[in-house]
């Protein structure tokens, strides 16, 4: 599963918290830099002494990892695995050829530095962006994935912006105008030249984007599109395993308009169930899925299971921290009957 995000390494490091004794050392040397050499790689190892230093060079690093501050970006492997547990990864992308073009284009030009990719929801924007940071990062681009929740918090984020390294930074699905007049502020920096940032936001969000339309560094907006009739044959297929019937296919895309999220989710009812109990109105499919969700849960939960969806389809996201506002939302859904210990079941 992890295949495509080491398939093109070179060079592998042992990262390890100790230190290595000197016989240690010349049996790496004797053994395991020619098994590795044998392969076509190259192989170095940190150990406790070469980890602290680099450390102390790199504090944002271990203030995330040793003092207790919140990750806010990460690398392409997380991001694909935040991803996976909320979109389908299995099936392939199809019908994004020219829109991944454009990100390829927006990142070799110069000038612009900033690309809002505009959709709306369940349309493939996370897909896409994370497909076209999997073909940067094989030309040596070094790839971040914003966690936008977490980026609004901190203070201190842009710290990472300080490499000479080209870096390309995607923020997905953000809603705060403010984060994203932050960006553009902290790129002005002389030493952020080789950064580019990809900006997602959906169709009902775009307005934010109104204020920084004369900004010279943001580059015209990509809008996401429903795939067509062809793609979307080619994505029930794909999903499916077998070529499915033309004229079945183009009627799953008029009911869906053609969104990939929608079509998905067909296939996947399909798979579990036949035909015949395929609901056939885009409703009845999204209370099948619902179902579903609740049916995963004890009987004894399900009627609160119930109540935590319709308050969630009203405020759009529940977080479980300590802001005034989640303790406010929190003591309310108790009021409604809800257990808040059942919260994250």
């Amino acid at each position: 599963a992890n295949y495509k995000h080491w398939k093109n390494v070179k060079h592998w490091i042992l990262v390890a918290n100790f230190s290595i004794n000197p016989n240690d050392h010349d049996k790496w040397e004797r053994q395991i830099i020619p098994a590795f050499r044998a392969e076509g790689l190259t192989a170095n190892y940190w150990s406790k002494e070469v980890l602290e230093r680099r450390l102390a060079e790199q504090p944002q690093i271990k203030n995330i990892f040793f003092g207790g501050e919140n990750c806010v970006l990460v690398g392409l492997k997380a991001a694909h695995d935040q991803l996976a547990a909320k979109i389908t990864l299995d099936a392939p992308m199809v019908g994004r050829d020219s829109e991944c073009e454009a990100i390829l284009s927006f990142v070799s030009s110069e000038g612009k530095r900033i690309l809002p990719v505009v959709g709306q929801a369940g349309i493939g924007k996370s897909r896409m962006l994370y497909e076209s940071l999997a073909l940067l990062s094989e030309d040596d681009w070094r790839i971040l994935w914003g966690l936008p929740e977490t980026m609004k918090k901190s203070t201190n984020w842009f710290r990472f912006l300080n490499s000479p390294k080209r870096t390309c930074l995607a923020i997905d699905d953000s809603s705060s105008p403010e984060l994203l007049r932050e960006v553009v502020e902290q790129l002005v920096a002389t030493g952020r030249r080789n950064w580019k940032v990809i900006f997602s936001c959906r169709t009902e969000q775009k307005t934010m984007l109104y204020p920084l339309l004369m900004d010279d560094r943001i580059e015209e907006a990509l809008l996401l599109k429903p795939l067509e009739n062809d793609s979307s044959l080619e994505l029930l297929s794909a999903y499916l395993g077998t070529e499915v019937e033309k004229s079945w296919a183009y009627s799953i895309h008029q009911e869906t308009g053609g969104i990939p999220a929608w079509l998905c989710l067909i296939a996947e009812l399909i798979k579990r169930n036949s035909l015949s109990d395929l609901p056939r109105t885009t409703e009845a499919i999204a209370n099948s899925y619902i179902d579903s969700c609740l049916q995963s849960l004890e009987s004894s939960q399900r009627e609160q299971g119930k109540i935590l969806l319709r308050w969630i389809a009203l405020w759009g996201t529940l977080r479980i921290d300590e802001s005034d506002e989640t303790r406010t939302r929190l003591q309310f859904l108790e009021e409604q009957g809800l257990n808040q210990s059942l919260l994250h079941v």
